[in-house]
């Protein structure tokens, strides 16, 4: 390599580490925060390395991905809402992972002109700083919807529960879902209901409580089964025999679900099966090929 050519490197490397700890002096929050802020502030700087070095930084770019990012930030801190991560703030961890994109851009960089050459240098930092927070995003994502599939997948027992509960004599709508709650602790649908519990305790409605959980998790099978215990409660009909039959319906719809599952898997395997097996045929095939290229060879 030549050597202005990595000293250009690592200028730009400090100049990157530079301007990051000058907008770290510079930049920040406008005016003082709340008590509460404050106590979630220091539990984000003991769970984030970043946001405990740089939180100044992300302070200024928080309010940047507000202005910019509007329809990310939205969809990224209903995300948080489903994984119960009360603590970030959607415009804070897309911040976060800004800063953690950048100094993962100057690594690559620095590691591209060492292994790959200086184009590969500039691809690999520039990707890394422009993609490291939609990455990060969709990985939320991800795991929200995973959560709302594990609590869709355990409604079906949990009303087959609350019914049988119901059947033999439990004495109210929330002595149901506590049972509930203990039966599936440590899962998502446990969380959720534990969630709902809680803000029963302090004072809210039971139906807003599950209207807050459907707006939530914003799933068929969960509005089905909010629609019918506020209407039941409502209308004084009989709970026991509605959860039962959103029992069955539920389970029905997860065997249908199941099975379309299994024939777009028997088309996702196609592809792969097909490259399979072309590679053995090549195994096969390749050995008397050499050896009729060798004989035509040895005839000539």
């Amino acid at each position: 390599m030549e050597p202005y050519l990595l000293l250009g490197v690592l200028l730009s490397a400090t100049a990157v580490g530079v301007g990051g700890v000058l907008l770290t002096v510079l930049g920040g929050r406008a005016g003082p925060i709340s008590a509460a802020d404050a106590a979630r502030r220091t539990t984000l700087r003991t769970r984030s390395f970043t946001y405990r070095w740089f939180e100044p930084t992300v302070d200024t770019l928080a309010p940047l991905f507000r202005r910019h990012a509007g329809k990310t930030v939205d969809r990224l801190r209903h995300h948080l809402e489903v994984l119960d991560e009360t603590g970030w703030q959607a415009d804070e961890l897309l911040a976060v992972k800004q800063v953690e994109g950048v100094l993962l851009g100057a690594i690559a960089a620095v590691g591209g002109v060492l292994v790959f050459g200086p184009a590969a240098a500039i691809l690999l930092g520039v990707a890394a700083v422009a993609l490291f927070p939609l990455l990060a995003a969709s990985s939320y994502k991800a795991k929200a919807e995973r959560r709302v599939g594990e609590v869709r997948a355990r409604l079906p027992f949990a009303m087959d529960l609350m019914a049988l509960l119901l059947e033999a004599g439990a004495g109210t709508l929330r002595e149901c879902f506590e049972r509930a709650g203990d039966e599936h602790r440590g899962q998502p649908l446990g969380d959720e209901i534990r969630r709902t519990l809680f803000g029963v305790e302090k004072g809210a409605d039971t139906a807003d409580m599950l209207r807050a959980m459907d707006r939530r998790l914003a799933d068929p099978d969960v509005k089905e089964v909010v629609q019918a215990i506020t209407t039941a409660e409502d209308r004084g009909i009989a709970l026991k025999d509605a959860l039962r039959g959103l029992a069955d319906r539920m389970r029905l719809r997860k065997v249908q679900w199941m099975e379309k599952s299994a024939e777009q898997a028997k088309v996702k395997i196609t592809g792969p099966a097909m490259v399979t097996m072309v590679a053995c045929l090549l195994i096969i095939v390749a050995p008397l090929v050499l050896q009729m290229f060798g004989l035509a060879s040895q005839g000539q």
